[in-house]
Parts: C-alpha cells; structure tokens; sequence
C-alpha cells in the first residue's frame, strides 16, 4: 500500500512541468493521471483484507509494470530529452530493489527499455549528436547492470529464503519433539499422581490434615504415602534423588519396594522397613545397572 501511496502523489507535481517543457505533446498529462490512478487503484485494493493477503504480489507486478512502461513511453515521446531520461534511468533501477521473481523483473526492464525505443522510434528519435548516443549509452548501460543486479539480489534473496524454510523446519521439528516429551511427561504425571493416596483415603487415617505437592519438572522424586499393616499406620515421605523423569522413576520403584515390605512383614518398625528398604532398593538398583551395561 504505501508503494501505491507515492505513486499516487509523486506524479503530480510534473504536470507543470510538462505542459511547460513539451506543451505539444498532449498524452503526457494523461500518462502522469494514469500513474497517479493506479497508485489509487493499488491503495484500494490493499485496503481490501481478503486482496492484500491473496493477491498482493500480483498487486504489485501490476503497479511496478505500469510505472515501468509508462515512464519508457513518456520519455519516448520526448525523443530521449534528457530531463526525462534521469528519470527514467533511476525508474529503471526501482527493479531490482523489489521482490520480483527474477524472470518478472527482468521482463518488466525489457518492456521498459522497449517501450522506450518503440515510442522514440515511431516520434523520430535518432541517436546523432554526442549529448543523444550519451544518453542512448545510459540507458543501454543501466538496463544492463539493472538485469545483472536483478540476478545478484534473486539469489542473495532465494539464499535467505532458503536458510528461512530450513531454520523454520528446524523449528517445527523441534516444537514436535517438546510437544511429545510433554505429552509424554504429562502422562507420566497421572500415573505417579495414581500412587499417591486420595484425600478419602487420608481421611481414612487423619481427622486434619493439608497436601501441598508440587513437582518442579512436572513429575519429580518427591512424593507421599500412607498404608496401614499389622495395625500400625505408615506414613511415608519421599525424597528420592534427581528431579523430573529419573526422580519419578525412583518413586515408582520405592513405593513398590515399600509395599512388598508391609505385606511380607506386617506391623514392622520404621527402622527395620528402612533398612529392609535401603538394602533392596540398591540391589534393585544394581541388578539394573548391570543389566544396562550387558545389553
């Protein structure tokens, strides 16, 4: 929109100068309108949600085209003045500074350059005097270095673009796989919360009490028990060593130790079930461990 916004005023204020410098030709004006119409026409449509987000390339071809080929038949019809072919030589060079593909870019400066020397060529243009082959060499020289720099910028453009689609896949690849470990952590969260006693259950065995859990990684070492053997009520802390996963595993396995000890061995004394605890919580531990290297 804002590229349709200097079109529609940059225009404008040659129309003075125009009428002032070449008041035979009479088209001019109506060329000067006509870039200043379409500047207008591209602001509309860029207001337009639904034809900005869809068609905003093509939007811009058709301006670009339009101000590219206007300017080469408006300097054409002046036979190549020299006031307007500055003008031209730096609409010229607007090419390769937009995102064209490089085969739009490179047709909007042959049908520039075209326009420009079929309009010269039916008014009378003739390259005879050294101020005319000068600019005659301008032209031919900026539409030949604006193709090439057109060439340079679609690749250093394609590059980036290409580094961005790789960085972005990257990306999503990597948001995949912490969605899944999340997931997968989210999950592992209900089944620790599974082994944890129920406030029906805590009830069962105190008339106050207050839970306050909170893993830091979402599951963590951290947890609480509460059983009842050979009459005697257990009620167990847990601090198991390492956080997240690792500390979740540890608890798994702990409890489990735990309640094969309360069922082999009914009203046991805390101490005696930490030992028990102790001792075959690290053969457990070893057994895996040795494992883990075999395998």
């Amino acid at each position: 929109m804002l590229c349709g916004i200097i079109i529609l005023v940059a225009w404008l204020p040659y129309l003075a100068y125009d009428s002032a410098i070449h008041p035979e030709i009479t088209a001019l004006p109506g060329l000067r309108l006509g870039l200043t119409v379409t500047g207008a026409i591209t602001v509309i449509l860029a207001l337009i949600p639904a034809i900005r987000h869809r068609y905003a390339l093509i939007i811009l071809i058709f301006l670009g085209a339009y101000l590219e080929i206007a300017t080469g038949v408006i300097t054409g019809m002046t036979m190549g003045d020299p006031v307007y072919i500055g003008g031209f030589l730096f609409i010229l060079m607007l090419i390769p500074l937009v995102p064209f593909p490089r085969i739009v870019s490179w047709s909007l400066m042959i049908c520039a350059v075209g326009a420009f020397f079929l309009t010269g060529t039916l008014r009378g243009m003739v390259f005879t005097t050294t101020s005319q082959r000068y600019s005659l060499n301008d032209v031919l020289t900026t539409a030949v270095v604006g193709s090439i720099f057109i060439y340079i910028t679609d690749k250093i453009r394609y590059k980036n673009w290409s580094s961005a689609v790789k960085v972005q896949t990257q990306n999503t690849s990597i948001e995949n796989a912490n969605r899944n470990i999340i997931n997968s952590i989210t999950y592992t969260k209900r089944i620790q919360e599974s082994f944890l006693p129920s406030c029906t259950r805590l009830k069962s065995f105190f008339n106050d009490f207050m839970v306050l859990w909170q893993p830091r990684d979402i599951v963590g070492g951290d947890i609480y028990y509460v059983a009842s053997s050979g009459g005697k009520t257990y009620l167990c802390l847990f601090d198991c060593t390492g956080h997240g996963v690792p500390g979740a595993f540890l608890t798994t396995v702990t409890l489990g130790i735990l309640e094969r000890i309360l069922i082999e061995r009914p009203g046991i004394d805390p101490a005696s079930a930490l030992a028990r605890l102790n001792s075959s919580l690290q053969y457990r531990l070893h057994e895996e461990v040795q494992a883990g290297k075999s395998s």
